[in-house]
């Protein structure tokens, strides 16, 4: 690695046999730590986006010394981009502060990019790593779940359950609704395996939906939630939706809810896509959920 020379460089006082005072002069090195922020907000190496869809790198956690000091001087470019970019490789096309502690991109095409960040303090040279976190912006829609209901003001959720059963899994770590909206379901921090909620619609008709992009192999049940009827009393009747790429595998039939209700509507086995219509109704809180608050 190449240094750049200093005037606050470190010494260190040594002592030779001959009596000699000497100084022994060092660079402190900076440690990039380039990562992206998921869908759930957490940073992670890699992790995939819907496409068009922004999305933020982040260098909050580099450092410049041994004791931790933030680093107070980035650079983000480009390590590698999708072929159909009109970016270039090694520039700081398409980031929205390239110079900032984090920076926003908006991606041109699908496909993986690759940023790469250098980092620099008060009290050190060049980074003595190059870090490189990954955003998939993700064009398909892989499998969706897809939740519309018939009446306004009312707050229906969709629920997708990692097994066969509500029971024991619903509002757990096993389900995925706006309360756990990425669960880690396939194999540990891969994204694209992993089920996200990505709409959380509170007065009427939706859709809501649930989307993954590689499913792991296995049943999932698929269940409705009454909310909240917002003092208005009404029922209403949830429909979900299946999809694959854009084309319809599968639609359950529903059936007038109350608040407070939750509708199993059934299973869904993938990879073989069979779908198993159930249409048993639950009340929330006897499956485990919280009390609905309607503040």
């Amino acid at each position: 690695m190449r240094h750049r020379v200093f005037p606050w460089l470190f010494g260190v006082l040594l002592v030779s046999a001959f009596g000699c005072v000497q100084y022994e002069l060092t660079v402190p090195s900076a440690t990039a730590v380039a990562r992206i922020v998921d869908t759930d907000g957490e940073l992670r190496a890699t992790a995939a986006v819907p496409f068009p869809i922004s999305f933020t790198f982040d260098g909050t956690q580099s450092t410049v010394d041994n004791v931790g000091t933030p680093a107070s001087d980035f650079d983000w470019s480009w390590y590698d981009l999708p072929e159909a970019s009109s970016w270039e490789i090694g520039s700081s096309d398409g980031f929205g502060d390239p110079d900032g502690e984090t920076t926003s991109v908006t991606p041109e095409v699908p496909g993986a990019y690759m940023a790469r960040l250098q980092v620099a303090g008060e009290s050190a040279g060049d980074s003595s790593n190059l870090s490189v976190a990954t955003g998939f912006a993700v064009n398909v829609q892989g499998l969706e779940f897809r939740l519309t209901w018939d009446a306004d003001t009312t707050d229906l959720d969709l629920h997708l359950i990692n097994g066969a059963d509500l029971n024991g899994n619903y509002w757990t770590v096993n389900d995925c609704y706006f309360g756990n909206p990425t669960p880690d379901w396939g194999l540990v921090m891969e994204g694209l395996d992993n089920p996200a909620f990505l709409d959380d619609v509170d007065t009427g008709y939706g859709p809501e939906s649930i989307q993954i992009v590689q499913p792991a192999d296995g049943t999932y049940a698929v269940a409705a939630t009454y909310h909240n009827d917002w003092d208005t009393g009404a029922t209403t009747t949830p429909e979900v939706s299946i999809w694959f790429d854009g084309e319809v595998l599968h639609s359950y039939p529903g059936t007038a809810l109350e608040e407070g209700q939750v509708l199993f509507l059934g299973t869904f086995e993938w990879p073989s896509q069979t779908a198993q219509n159930v249409g048993t109704v639950f009340q929330h809180l006897a499956l485990g959920g919280d009390p609905i608050n309607e503040t």
